[in-house]
């Protein structure tokens, strides 16, 4: 998803896998095809019609054969013009039927992908495949296909019926367009590096432009607006300077088409007259071929017009196919999730056996961690000898300072890494055997960046269990303490929110995250720093509602505010990834070590 800026060349794999998408409207392709070539063999043998007019008029002096071609051509025109207007439509359908697919083939992908590759990669970069280059392969599918089949089959019908009236000339007019062809090839492979590094800069400065429209607050606290302008235009630059030379290129095929074809005209005007003068070549026939010289650049030249799309199209499309081959999170496991068991909520792992038997283990929520070791790459390590054990109705505390590792702690219990070394087990399993999804569908979060949709209050915190009913929701909103305040909006659980306008203060954003969790009524609920936006007020406020969330189920806490883990059932209290002290409360503060520090403000968390 980097710029690379490649050297030129039209990737012929791209365009392959590109265009295979059309098999799957195989009718819409053929038919459309079917009705470009007909019209555009009636519109090249219209223009033949030249011919016989003509001498029956100069020649034959015969006006009822004049009027009995013209009647024929006119004819030929409509039938050309009807089928002409079918396929283009045809075609039309076609394309934006190809960039449906694309791009749910591309959200669904998305939606595979491990929460590491959203790590690596800027959001903004994400978004500018899905709006920057789908939007130019869908331009240019839409229009380019249909023009480019019309051009091709309109070049050779042309060629053809220029043999047919005279080959000599014939020979004459391909002179000129192999000189004509070598000419677009040189261009379109200059033009091509700087398409493919146009889109590749595009996507970085979204890249960068979306992470400053999430960070405007700090820039202007800061005074930070001139050195974003600076950089903001650097990126600009970039994209200036690559977008003009490909531009540039792109503008010189046409005038360089048009000088040729006049002098071609020119050429082929003296040498048919003396071919009519000696009398080898009728009027009409050098009239069709008159006519057919100045069509038979129209073709390169429309193809020319359509080159600048395609290259810009292929560095689409080749940023679109690397979205979609990066690999996906593998969520396949042999242990899987089974209802109406003997487990909390009626659930139990079916746990597969040597010999082809299974085993059903209910589900209890005991989570352990036995000598863990985890690096975010290779040869660093995040995570050192890492060893607890949770079981329900219990409170698991992570205290430390930022970057002590709490986080990750809990991220791996969900799989969104997978461990370097060691063994994390649920209910005796090791996690590594679970199908992920049944695993993190007994899981809740509830992080500290809260994101709520755009969408009423309701649908925000049905996003935890889609099946909850209008009663749950609410059921969840007083656990979570946030009825009281959804009751008092204009339109209560109905009121339309979203994830980047402050329709509602940090506080309450929180409360409906709770709340979210508390529906999909989890048997491992996360809470990472879930009351760092919430004042000590509001706090208290939740504070019951939290416990009854938490009751009987297996918790883990992440905290900042030593007053909210006092009643944990263990504290684990962890530096530079490795636990240095473990206990409850009371049992930390009879050592007196770093967490009897951080009680009596003799030190505090980074």
């Amino acid at each position: 998803m980097k710029p690379t800026h490649k050297a030129p060349r039209l990737n012929r794999s791209v365009l392959v896998r590109l265009f295979s998408y059309f098999q799957y409207n195989k009718g819409l392709l053929f038919l459309g095809i079917v009705l470009t070539i007909l019209s555009t063999i009636s519109t090249v043998v219209t223009n033949g019609m030249m011919a016989p007019i003509v001498d029956s008029v100069a020649v034959y002096r015969d006006y009822s054969r004049f009027l009995l071609y013209l009647g024929v051509m006119a004819v030929m025109m409509v039938v050309a013009a009807s089928m002409q207007y079918i396929g283009l439509r045809l075609l039309a359908n076609l394309a934006q039927k190809t960039i449906y697919r694309i791009r749910q083939d591309l959200n669904h992908h998305l939606l595979k992908l491990p929460v590491r590759f959203f790590d690596d990669v800027a959001h903004g970069d994400i978004m500018s495949t899905f709006t920057n280059d789908i939007d130019t392969l869908t331009q240019t599918l839409q229009s380019a296909t249909a023009q480019i089949l019309t051009a091709t089959f309109q070049f050779v019908s042309t060629v053809v019926m220029m043999f047919v009236l005279r080959w000599q000339l014939t020979l004459v007019v391909m002179a000129f367009l192999v000189i004509t062809l070598n000419l677009m090839r040189f261009i379109a492979q200059k033009s091509s590096r700087f398409y493919r590094a146009r889109q590749e800069e595009l996507g970085a400065m979204n890249g960068y432009m979306e992470e400053m429209l999430s960070a405007q607050q700090v820039v202007q606290l800061f005074n930070q607006q001139e050195s974003a302008m600076a950089a903001f235009n650097a990126r600009s630059d970039q994209v200036q300077d690559v977008a003009t030379k490909a531009s540039t290129y792109g503008a010189i095929l046409m005038p360089l088409m048009g000088n040729f074809s006049y002098i071609l005209y020119a050429v082929v005007a003296v040498i048919g007259s003396l071919f009519t003068i000696s009398g080898r070549m009728t009027i009409g026939a050098l009239t069709a071929f008159m006519q057919y010289t100045r069509t038979v650049n129209h073709p390169l030249s429309h193809i020319s017009q359509q080159l600048n799309g395609i290259f810009s199209a292929v560095a689409g499309a080749e940023r679109i196919f690397a979205l979609l081959d990066e690999p996906v999170e593998n969520v396949d496991a042999p242990v899987r999730l089974q209802a109406n068991c003997e487990g909390r909520q009626g659930l139990c792992w079916v746990v597969p056996q040597e010999d082809g038997s299974t085993v059903t283990v209910p589900v209890k929520g005991y989570v352990r961690f036995i000598d863990v070791d985890f690096g975010y790459e290779p040869g660093e390590t995040v995570l050192h000898d890492i060893s607890l054990y949770a079981k329900p109705n219990q409170k698991i505390a992570l205290v430390g300072s930022t970057g002590a590792g709490k986080t990750t702690i809990t991220n791996l219990i969900n799989r969104f890494y997978e461990i370097t070394d060691g063994t994390i087990t649920i209910d005796g399993i090791p996690i590594q055997q679970i199908h992920k999804e049944d695993l993190r569908s007994i899981m809740s979060m509830v992080l500290q960046e809260t994101h709520l949709f755009t969408e009423t209050i309701r649908e925000n915190i049905r996003f935890g269990r889609l099946d909850a009913t209008d009663a749950e929701v609410k059921e969840a909103a007083k656990r979570a303490n946030a009825d009281n305040f959804i009751r008092h909006l204009a339109d209560g659980y109905d009121t339309m929110i979203s994830d980047t306008h402050g329709e509602l203060s940090q506080g309450k954003r929180q409360l409906l995250a709770i709340a979210r969790a508390a529906v999909a009524d989890p048997i491992i609920l996360i809470l990472d720093e879930a009351t760092s936006s919430v004042d000590t007020r509001t706090e208290k406020l939740i504070a019951h509602g939290m416990d009854q969330l938490m009751k009987d189920r297996t918790t883990f806490v992440i905290a900042h505010r030593l007053s909210t883990v006092r009643d944990a059932d263990a504290i684990m209290v962890l530096e530079h990834g490795e636990i240095v002290e473990r206990g409850n409360h009371d049992e930390l503060m009879a050592q007196k070590g770093r967490y009897y520090r951080l009680n009596m403000g003799q030190e505090e968390l980074d």
